[in-house]
């Protein structure tokens, strides 16, 4: 139609801007007469702006005869206007009709440099998923795929190496990439997020769908059937869960056996008594500046030992010289390592405990130990072969 003017643009693949001009007379049949396009763009597009001049009053209490049917069309296709501010001579003829999730603004700036007050709409794109509210980024590890590589890998140039550093740059450098290559990074939303390390995700469906029936029964609390039926599976989730948790502190418990104060921080957090430790802002009040009151704390720790030695009478010199031997060793040695014990510590790591520098979780050394074992071995070997050094008295 001669009367129109249309132009779509595209603001990213998932999100369309259409802007519109049209007659009053040409309006309403230029919209109806696309209802299948509109309808495409409906079914395909995430998010939809519909903007222009319509000349179409939509304002509260409108009188304009194509007002109702125009909004009741545009509604069906998920439309919704941004505002139902006047425009122009009090009417709202310019129009935001909005499809979206997206947060939006929406305003009529108030100026004199047209007939019609300008319209403007800001909306917020995300750059991602990692952006949305609510949202958590896990980061899980293939062990299987890294054991593979591991086993796999090549490593004839960190066994040929002679120097100790090249070499072990290069064996974590190897490490590093396979952990990479196998990493998994999965948005779990907050409603299915795991806070609670003895909760499978078995078991989070469980409490969802007992969540959803406790619901259920508050529509309809005279419904027999649906009574029996939740009360029967609450008492079973609920009995589930303190089973797992009373199975999984034992667990915590047989491993801390031998460390008290493991076992005291598992009881502190069993019974929720951690106490929260103040920070010592009264040992930095003591001198005039941070550096000068820590300092003066270390020279206080320091001088310690010496104090309380200070305070004990000095024992008497016995001159007993049998207790005396003539022989100096001027030399000691540094064995050659081998397998069996680089595997046993490697196999001796804890899983529990924050990585090092090189930051290579102790689970993948332990899984991969059979591969990691010859080149660690070769390489502290080759530093720590048979060394003699030589003291001389003065």
């Amino acid at each position: 139609m001669a009367n129109v003017e249309s132009v779509a643009s595209d603001i990213d693949s998932f999100n369309v801007a259409l802007s519109y001009y049209c007659t009053p007379v040409s309006c309403r049949d230029y919209i109806i007469s696309n209802t299948s396009t509109l309808k495409i763009i409906h079914a395909n597009i995430r998010s939809i702006a519909m903007i222009g001049d319509i000349n179409i009053d939509i304002k509260e209490n409108s009188t304009n005869r194509n007002s109702d049917e125009y909004l009741t069309f545009l509604s069906a296709l998920g439309l919704l206007p941004g505002h139902l501010l006047p425009t122009r001579a009090g009417n709202c003829l310019d129009h935001i009709f909005l499809r979206t999730k997206l947060p939006a603004t929406v305003a009529v700036i108030q100026t004199d440099i047209t007939d019609h007050y300008p319209i403007q709409l800001s909306l917020t794109l995300k750059n991602g998923p990692t952006n949305k509210i609510g949202m958590n980024i896990v980061t899980k590890l293939n062990y299987d795929g890294i054991k593979y590589q591991l086993d796999n890998a090549d490593y004839s140039i960190i066994m040929e190496e002679n120097n100790p550093d090249v070499a072990t740059n290069s064996l974590i450098k190897v490490i590093n990439d396979v952990i990479d290559s196998n990493k998994i990074t999965k948005i779990v939303s907050k409603k299915w997020r795991i806070i609670k390390p003895w909760i499978t995700p078995g078991l989070l469906r469980c409490i969802r769908n007992r969540d959803n029936m406790h619901l259920n029964l508050k529509k309809d609390p005279e419904n027999a059937i649906l009574k029996t039926t939740y009360f029967r599976y609450r008492n079973f989730c609920n009995s589930l869960l303190r089973s797992l948790k009373t199975s999984y502190e034992k667990e915590q418990f047989r491993k801390a056996k031998n460390d008290p104060r493991a076992v005291w921080n598992i009881v502190r957090t069993i019974t929720n008594t951690k106490i929260s430790k103040s920070p010592p802002t009264e040992l930095l009040e003591l001198a005039d500046n941070d550096m000068s009151a820590i300092n003066q704390v270390n020279d206080f720790f320091v001088e310690i030992g010496k104090n309380l030695a200070s305070k004990f009478p000095s024992p008497p010199l016995v001159r007993d010289h049998q207790h005396y031997s003539n022989k100096i060793c001027n030399s000691f040695v540094i064995l050659p390592i081998d397998a069996t014990e680089v595997k046993r510590l490697i196999l001796s790591l804890r899983d529990d405990c924050a990585t090092g520098w090189d930051c290579i979780p102790a689970c993948v050394l332990k899984r991969s130990c059979d591969a990691l074992v010859r080149p660690i071995t070769q390489y502290i070997s080759s530093t720590s072969a048979y060394h003699k050094v030589s003291f001389h008295r003065h």
